[in-house]
């Protein structure tokens, strides 16, 4: 689209220039604004309340973090958030203590204009966000291994169109769209189960992650009054975003074109966790550059 002079360099996602047994990509409705939903993604801080289990010896399937990553998250629920501006939007870490010496890191990237990647030991997972209108998104997900194939245990686990079909959806000007709808969804109340919330899952919904951040996201109304809000230190990442965003969006009413849409080499991240003894945030982030941003192999 636009003029072919300003036609941006295809981005150098890792994810996409892997063999294909290496990911898994999905597309699904998302019934809320885009920037709504891809907020869910920003905010590390939630990751203790709304995915936690209430057996932290069970981890589940699809959470791919370090070793008693449930037993850090549910020790500390109040990470300190670190943000750094970066060429692609910005970089930040949450961290949480466990022990004296004992510092568990999640390094998760926003990519501008609506791309976010979460963090992963092995399983890297992340998404774009597409808007339809403005009371409706898709998400395109994906999740892929750097260095190897996913086992079909690991696909089937990630898929995130597992038993959703195409169907038609109509949006608010009459428009019919066909789009993939998760089986739970604000119909059915995303098939909360309470028994499941008193005894197994803070949540109560038998889903994925992304299922129970779409519960959040779509039941506050498609767009919510942002005048309601009171921000505070855990909102710092989506502070940031936002004033990013409105930084670009003033430039281009100045006729300033993104330099992002020049810088293809920009989008090599990938989400990261890891345990440290270190609690610096540049110290750490140094020390592991070649897993958050990692350099294109030379050839």
């Amino acid at each position: 689209m636009g003029p072919p002079e300003q036609q941006p360099e295809f981005p150098e996602y890792e994810w996409a220039e892997v063999p294909d047994d290496q990911r898994v990509i999905s597309a699904s409705l998302v019934e809320c604004n885009w920037l709504q939903t891809l907020e869910g993604d920003i905010d590390t801080a939630h990751v203790s309340f709304l995915h936690r289990p209430l057996d932290t010896r069970k981890a589940l399937k699809w959470a791919r973090f370090v070793d008693s990553f449930a037993d850090y998250v549910a020790k500390d629920r109040s990470p300190s958030l670190t943000v750094k501006a970066t060429e692609y939007g910005f970089v930040y870490g949450g961290r949480r203590v466990g022990g004296e010496e004992d510092f568990y890191w999640r390094f998760s990237h926003w990519i501008a204009p609506s791309t976010s990647e979460t963090p992963g030991s092995q399983e890297r997972p992340g998404r774009i966000v597409v808007p339809i209108d403005d009371d409706n998104s898709m998400s395109f997900s994906f999740v892929w291994h750097p260095h190897r194939a996913l086992s079909a245990e690991e696909a089937i686990a990630n898929g995130r169109n597992n038993g959703q079909l195409l169907e038609p959806w109509r949006l608010a000007d009459g428009y019919v769209i066909d789009a993939r709808r998760s089986p739970l969804n604000r119909d059915n109340d995303f098939r909360i189960d309470r028994h499941v919330q008193r005894t197994k899952r803070y949540s109560g919904i038998i889903g994925t992650p992304p299922e129970e951040d779409r519960a959040m996201t779509e039941t506050m109304e498609p767009v919510l009054d942002r005048s309601k809000e009171h921000l505070g230190t855990s909102d710092v990442a989506i502070i940031a975003m936002r004033r990013r965003l409105i930084k670009m969006a003033r430039d281009i009413e100045q006729g300033v074109e993104p330099a992002l849409a020049k810088q293809p080499w920009a989008f090599r991240t990938r989400g990261f966790d890891v345990v440290s003894t270190n609690g610096d945030f540049d110290t750490v982030l140094a020390e592991h550059q070649d897993e958050v941003t990692p350099r294109r192999a030379a050839p």
